[in-house]
């Protein structure tokens, strides 16, 4: 795929992204192409001091909602 962007005319660049390293509280990895006709495309760059956030973190606490159990079918 890179090479038939190329030969089109553009200037490709690559990066694996990871959505754990943009605040989700999951590890996601992705392949990202991105193609510019005048120029090579920048990066992302990340920030060190992004902390990862937990699953933990997001959650509500235990309780929060009203529940009952499920209602059998059989």
């Amino acid at each position: 795929m890179k090479e038939s962007l190329r030969k089109l005319g553009y200037h490709v660049a690559e990066q694996v992204l990871d959505s754990a390293d943009f605040g989700v509280p999951q590890s996601r990895k992705r392949l990202f192409l991105v193609g510019d006709l005048k120029k090579k495309p920048g990066l992302v760059k990340l920030r060190k001091t992004q902390k990862r956030k937990s699953v933990r973190s997001i959650l509500d606490r235990p309780g929060r909602w009203k529940t009952r159990p499920p209602i059998s079918t059989s």
